[in-house]
């Protein structure tokens, strides 16, 4: 998985905001993927560990609403 990451980013960490930025577009796709994507992985925690069901969702904690709405004021 590493080596795939660094073959498509060039870094073991994965993409930098920038690059992330050059593949949407726009800061708030960037932003909004990273949260999704975040989100999915806790989901799929969840149901692994079955605290959650197939087919239940997780809802973005309010901090984290704030703090998207903040990155997009202040970027976007």
């Amino acid at each position: 998985m590493k080596e795939c990451t660094i073959q498509q980013y060039g870094r073991p960490q994965g993409p930098t905001p920038e690059q992330l930025f050059e593949k949407c577009g726009f800061w708030d796709e960037v932003i909004y993927s990273s949260v999704v994507r975040r989100l999915k992985q806790r989901e799929r925690a969840l149901i692994n560990h079955g605290f959650l069901k197939i087919g239940q969702k997780l809802i973005l904690e309010q901090q984290e609403l704030r703090i998207i709405n903040y990155i997009i004021f202040k970027y976007g």
